[in-house]
């Protein structure tokens, strides 16, 4: 079974996969900003939360903590409502 870590780079939240060098980005807070910037107004973490069902201290999480994995429910969650698809949200990175 392969082992990921999840680590924060930049404005990114990052997956690393040990083993064959891919990194995946979850551009949780690039997308809120986008998102905050097209409608002229600041967006909470609390307001994402009340949106989607995501508890607040996961979204913490995915934008904050090395090491948190998160699922497909809460990408698609997210997807929802930044009307985006999952290539929106992840970034892959090939490291090799």
């Amino acid at each position: 079974m392969t082992q990921a870590l999840l680590i924060i780079r930049d404005q990114f939240s990052v997956c690393f996969d040990y083993n064959d060098q891919m990194i995946i980005r979850i551009k949780l807070k690039q997308l809120l900003d986008d998102k905050a910037f097209a409608e002229r107004r600041r967006i909470t973490l609390n307001e994402v939360s009340e949106a989607t069902g995501i508890s607040r201290p996961t979204l913490t999480r995915i934008a904050n903590t090395p090491g948190y994995n998160t699922n497909t429910e809460t990408i698609a969650a997210l997807c929802e409502y930044f009307s985006c698809q999952p290539g929106d949200l992840l970034e892959g990175i090939d490291e090799k």
